[in-house]
């Protein structure tokens, strides 16, 4: 279980886990993408589903986790609709947990798309089981919002993977920031317009130019996470 993670929202959270889900696809590999922002749910509208049952249907409206998820090239997804007020009910995210815990051995790798922010009741629960991946732009309180959820998360037992620097420019010192972190930088992401516009049109770029820039980065990652997760094992 992999979760993308961000200190603050509007950094590229969600259109990073929505291209990274299918790059693992392109890859052969099973992969099942959940939206866990929960207050500002994003992932059905970056992959272009228009669904039914939702994973609020599966926690609260006795619908099989099953019939929630939906194929978006290869690629499973499990989208939700709002809950504004789930994280204040301890055990809304026991719930949430079990139902990960059905399904997730039928998959090789479990993609969360967290909410932006420390996300410590999720931490609590899922601990050992979760690795977390973190994203943050190349600005100064982006990067210290990463460093903070990194010492959090470490604080759980969770594992941190490391950083994703996304809208990134030529002249970023990569080293610096690996040393002031504390993490390793696993992919530097260029600023593009069309990526944009790709996830607005519920189109992620990974499955429209997979020779675009960005494109490439993600797949690499996707190939960098298989081998790390292959060594972890």
């Amino acid at each position: 279980c992999i979760a993308i993670a961000s200190g603050k929202g509007g950094v590229g959270k969600t259109t990073i886990a929505t291209n990274l889900a299918l790059a693992f696809a392109k890859l052969g590999r099973s992969c099942l993408l959940i939206d866990f922002d929960l207050s500002m749910p994003s992932v059905d509208i970056a992959m272009g589903i228009k669904y039914e049952k939702s994973l609020k249907d599966a926690l609260f409206n006795n619908v099989k986790i099953e019939d929630c998820i939906y194929n978006v090239d290869g690629c499973s997804v499990i989208p939700t609709s709002p809950i504004p007020t789930f994280f204040k009910d301890e055990e809304n995210v026991r719930k949430l947990k079990s139902l990960v815990d059905k399904i997730k051995e039928k998959y090789e790798i479990i993609l969360m798309d967290f909410p932006p922010g420390s996300n410590v009741e999720l931490l609590d629960e899922f601990g050992k089981d979760l690795s977390l991946i973190l994203v943050a732009n190349p600005d100064k309180p982006s990067l210290v919002n990463s460093y903070n959820i990194k010492v959090i998360a470490q604080e759980k037992g969770c594992e941190v993977i490391g950083l994703v620097l996304n809208r990134a420019h030529d002249d970023i010192d990569i080293d610096n920031i690996e040393e002031t972190l504390e993490m390793p930088v696993i992919a530097v992401l260029p600023e593009d317009n069309v990526v944009k516009e790709s996830f607005n049109e519920g189109m992620p770029i990974v499955a429209v130019d997979e020779d675009r820039e960005f494109s490439r980065e993600i797949v690499d990652m996707a190939k960098f996470l298989l081998k790390y997760l292959k060594k972890a094992c």
